[in-house]
């Protein structure tokens, strides 16, 4: 209330030696829109940065695009809410009213969001530094005050119009036709219900899947080397406002793949646990094992041939579960998740010797898509258990430049010929399916 007046008259200023902008009808209200939203970023950055630790690039934009859709948002929303409380059945179709300008308006912050460079990393930002930025913020604000404002010129007086106008005027006509048209591309376009949806997250050198049922319900794979990789995971993947999940698995004690749990523990609802029989005698893991405990979670350990029901046709098997003693990494659990034709193999960090147990013990591996054990390691995804496996989506999750030189070479030749997708170069990568197609988006 205080800067964006400020920020209009200068910008103003700025648009009256330009006449043609100057009197095109949306200038008036595009300059108040970035007004606002240009104030409201400058107050808020230091919040956002000492909070988030990132500032957006993109804000301004992302606000002129996505305003506009507020007020037909909260009107229908309303609507909605309100008649679905009261009549119930009523609440679904119109849901559908409600749902185009909601997608539109996440549609357009997603779009500003995918924009190179919509945001930075702000580290290190803490309380002073915010003070001395709203010094500096006050300080100009004031400077902005004392400026003189720029007279806008008075026009002559007119005549009186004639009481008579147009009920709905042509520009009225095609704005509402092109409303319509926009919604109806919208509800055509709108997104398939009863998918099951498989997230392999880039959490850098690490691992992290995020299972969504075709009911909506979730289950998080590992969580990934530290807690900023999987809240950041995350919260790109989740609504903020549903901080459910209903099912961690933990596939074997390594750091890389429990790290980011204690703020998965402390940021969800997390429904139970379900870990490797093997521990691991070391600080990390005995600070998640205490971070469970203390979250009062229900833990239990995997068992070969337990079943897990997600809803709509769709089930997560433990195809094995190694007993205690075994290697960290060959006491991975095994999960095979299956939907209609469809199916995911999530092999956690497996090595030759446990691949070479599991063909030998005659499971059923096969699988449409193959999540690549141990980051693409040359200690793992032999022949055998690839002829086994018979993919044709690989996902390898590794982090960007890692030390250890995953993915190998020798992998990547072997899964040959195969649909290949990596975290380190596509960022997260989404596989959902109806049951008998695939549909694969990456984040980059």
């Amino acid at each position: 209330m205080t800067l964006a007046p400020q920020l209009l008259t200068q910008a103003e200023r700025l648009v009256r030696r330009r006449p043609g902008i100057d009197g095109f009808p949306l200038t008036r209200p595009a300059l108040e829109l970035s007004a606002v939203t240009l104030a409201a970023v400058a107050f808020t950055l230091p919040i956002t940065a000492v909070n988030f630790h990132t500032v957006s690039l993109v804000a301004p934009l992302a606000n002129v695009l996505a305003v506009p859709a507020f007020l037909a948002v909260a009107v229908t929303g309303a609507i909605t809410a309100t008649v679905g409380a009261l009549v119930p059945a009523a609440a679904q179709p119109l849901g559908l009213l409600a749902w185009p300008p909601a997608a539109y308006m996440t549609a357009a912050v997603g779009m500003a969001a995918d924009i190179p460079l919509a945001s930075v990393e702000a580290r290190g930002v803490g309380t002073g530094h915010a003070l001395a930025y709203y010094a500096a913020l006050a300080g100009t604000v004031w400077l902005l005050v004392r400026l003189p404002r720029a007279a806008r010129p008075v026009a002559p007086p007119q005549r009186p119009r004639s009481a008579r106008r147009a009920l709905l005027p042509a520009p009225g006509v095609g704005a509402v036709l092109a409303l319509a048209a926009a919604l109806l591309w919208l509800g055509i376009t709108a997104p398939v219900q009863g998918r099951l949806t498989v997230t392999v997250l880039d959490v850098g050198q690490g691992e992290a899947v995020l299972i969504e049922g075709p009911d909506g319900n979730r289950v998080l794979v590992d969580a990934g080397p530290s807690e900023d990789a999987i809240a950041a995971a995350l919260g790109r993947n989740l609504p903020f406002h549903d901080r459910r999940v209903d099912l961690t698995v933990l596939t074997h004690p390594q750091a890389d793949h429990f790290g980011g749990l204690p703020a998965v523990l402390e940021r969800y609802d997390v429904g139970s646990v379900l870990a490797s029989p093997i521990e691991a005698d070391s600080p990390a893991y005995r600070s998640a094992r205490d971070s469970i405990r203390e979250a009062a979670v229900p833990y239990r350990e995997a068992a070969p041939g337990e079943a897990v029901d997600l809803g709509g046709g769709a089930r997560l098997y433990v195809v094995s579960a190694p007993a205690r003693g075994a290697d960290p990494n060959e006491a991975s659990v095994v999960l095979r998740l299956v939907m209609g034709r469809a199916s995911f193999l999530l092999t956690g960090d497996i090595g030759e010797k446990r691949e070479a147990a599991l063909v030998r013990s005659g499971a059923d591996l096969r699988a449409v898509v193959y999540k690549v054990p141990h980051h693409g390691s040359s200690t793992s995804s032999s022949p055998a258990f690839l002829a086994a496996v018979d993919p044709l989506v690989d996902v390898i999750s590794v982090g960007a430049h890692n030390s250890f030189g995953h993915p190998s070479g020798d992998v990547i030749a072997r899964l040959d010929g195969d649909a290949v997708f990596r975290t380190d170069r596509d960022g997260d990568i989404s596989v959902s399916t109806d049951g008998r197609r695939l549909w694969i988006e990456t984040g980059r």
